[in-house]
């Protein structure tokens, strides 16, 4: 076969590489050469808009898939959004936050989306939820719970991968509104995970009106501590012994959870011990008698295999 013969059948079998795959090439000339002014175009096509008030960091907006943006705001609030306002974009530490506005009939939603978990929803507030009729009965904490739940089920893609335990249900009554407040994290063999829903219902509404939700900053493997919950207890009380020689420990309650290594310079999670203690000291007691601030209690938070306090909180 001549030299000719031989470039032309390269250049055929380019050609037909070209065809079979133009979409993949496409997308990734799309990635690489798009430049900010083509997707400010793509957002305005898409009814997205940047608020005056927000600080654009071109490179990050321009990675940004809007598409899928809009696409996750629309199966979110379960209809079409004709106009996005894109109220604050923060980058810190690799990681990317997008909020946005949504006007719906008139009424303001407040999103918070992350592009690293696939655009997931990870904030919302719905004003719109909110009742200030004061002379409307208010729903039972059970009706708002179930509402809550089902919020949670539906929005929270996680929600059905762990076993998610109702840690806390309040009541707030505030001068102009009331509300319910529950918070769901996911417990693997008595060990609390970082991965939580917190969920706002509307007392006279019975309306959502505030969502958010959260993973932990990398997975824990090994979910059996080397140090026991005994020797976290002694490592609290010598703490307290050495910091507060004059209080007595009244009670505590201990819990072993996955978090944040408050110690490491890199975000990181920790199998520990959170110790939250109270002293024995009238609740109402503000100043001693040399006029310094009485500490009532606090909590310590002990790795839970290395027995290293790594941070502590006092109240």
């Amino acid at each position: 076969m001549n030299r000719a013969k031989i470039i032309i059948l390269i250049s055929m079998m380019l050609l037909i590489n070209l065809f079979l795959f133009k979409d993949e090439i496409r997308a990734i000339a799309g990635q690489v050469f798009t430049s900010y002014e083509d997707k400010l175009i793509e957002m305005k096509d898409l009814g997205i808009i940047v608020d005056k008030s927000v600080q654009i960091d071109k490179n990050v907006l321009v990675k940004l898939d809007f598409k899928k943006l809009k696409n996750k705001v629309k199966d979110f609030t379960g209809t079409e959004v004709p106009k996005i306002v894109l109220t604050n974009l923060e980058n810190e530490d690799s990681k990317t936050k997008i909020e946005v506005k949504t006007e719906i009939n008139g009424e303001a939603k407040y999103i918070q989306i992350d592009p690293d978990l696939d655009y997931e929803i990870i904030g919302f507030i719905d004003e719109a939820a909110y009742c200030f009729d004061s002379n409307k009965p208010e729903i039972s904490m059970e009706n708002a719970k179930k509402e809550a739940l089902e919020f949670a089920q539906k929005h929270f893609r996680a929600f059905n991968k762990y076993n998610m335990v109702l840690v806390e249900q309040n009541y707030f009554n505030r001068v102009s509104k009331s509300d319910y407040y529950f918070i769901w994290k996911a417990v693997d063999e008595n060990v609390e995970l970082p991965v939580y829903v917190n969920i706002m219902v509307d007392s006279r509404s019975g309306k959502v009106c505030s969502y958010t939700c959260g993973y932990g900053n990398n997975k824990v493997e090994q979910l059996n501590p080397k140090i026991s919950k005994n020797e976290a207890l002694d490592i609290l009380k010598n703490f307290l012994k050495t910091k507060y020689p004059d209080k007595e420990i009244k009670e505590y309650n201990i819990k072993l959870m996955v978090g944040e290594n408050h110690t490491s310079k890199v975000k990181e999670d920790v199998l520990k011990y959170r110790v939250d203690y109270k002293f024995n000291v009238p609740e109402d007691a503000v100043f001693d008698k040399n006029g310094k601030y009485i500490v009532k209690g606090g909590s310590l938070q002990i790795n839970a295999n290395t027995g290293e306090i790594i941070l502590e909180g006092i109240y």
